[in-house]
């Protein structure tokens, strides 16, 4: 799991992409892909600040990948 120290407008764009994502995808966060995404989105802010667009780029990019056999 990350761990990292994040800024309060970081934290602000991480929800708004989970939130975003979830009503695409019709799920919940609190759901068990919706923690997953939210983990996925921490790991991706670990090192670096992104845009709520950047991040929901990235994730459509890592869900894309999980689906390849």
């Amino acid at each position: 799991m990350a761990q990292g120290t994040y800024r309060p407008d970081d934290v602000a764009v991480m929800r708004s992409a989970l939130d975003d994502w979830c009503a695409i995808h019709h799920i919940s966060p609190t759901s068990r892909e919706g923690v997953a995404v939210a983990v996925k989105i921490l790991d991706l802010m670990c090192d670096r600040s992104l845009t709520r667009q950047q991040l929901l780029k990235q994730l459509e990019h890592a869900s894309l990948a999980e689906r390849i056999p």
